[in-house]
């Protein structure tokens, strides 16, 4: 895989595939776009993705991995995180609230608890915010069935960009945040 360098989009998923990450995977300077699934044996999150200096797109589908680290917040380029049907546990790290280029952040049929990080109010160019159930339409996202807890943060009122706020099978409590500043919200979504 080292002589791959010009490889934009890799995409391994929905097969029988074993084995890790290769360290080599952090000399494909070009990727932008890698999605991978069920088909890996990692339970941490592969460090070796924190050196791709292109990558703007990361997809986790039926992942084993048990957590999502704080060093999530090194990838300041990627513009979409989703993590879909995965055992990942823990609390959402605030650490993405350094992600100033994120505009998808979708969270489907994890395990991840406690709150909301403040943090997310950071996230200015956030258009989908998603947590939530599985759902065949790509575009709408997701934070589901979560035991994300607590207050939605009034930071939320930041997100002038939010297109799609989807959140269900969570227990949030308190107030709503003020999100008339999000003129171009279509999609709100908040089902216990």
């Amino acid at each position: 895989m080292t002589k791959l360098t010009a490889l934009e989009t890799l995409r391994i998923a929905s097969n029988s595939l074993t084995g890790t990450i290769p360290n080599e995977l952090s000399q494909m300077s070009a990727l932008e776009s890698l999605s991978f699934s069920l088909t890996l044996n990692e339970t941490e999150f592969p460090t070796v993705l924190f050196s791709l200096p292109a990558l703007n797109m990361l997809t986790l589908l039926d992942s084993t991995l048990s957590s999502i680290p704080t060093e999530v917040g090194a990838m300041p380029q990627l513009e979409e995180f989703v993590v879909i049907a995965s055992p990942t546990e823990g609390t959402i790290p605030s650490e993405l609230g350094l992600l100033t280029n994120l505009s998808i952040l979708r969270m489907t049929t994890t395990f991840m608890s406690g709150a909301l990080p403040t943090a997310i109010g950071q996230l200015s160019r956030m258009t989908h915010l998603g947590l939530n159930t599985p759902t065949l339409d790509y575009l709408e996202p997701l934070i589901s069935y979560h035991g994300i807890i607590g207050n939605l943060p009034s930071e939320m009122s930041l997100l002038t960009d939010l297109e799609h706020l989807i959140s269900k099978g969570n227990k949030f409590s308190g107030p709503i945040p003020d999100l008339s500043n999000a003129t171009g919200l279509r999609s709100l979504n908040l089902d216990g």
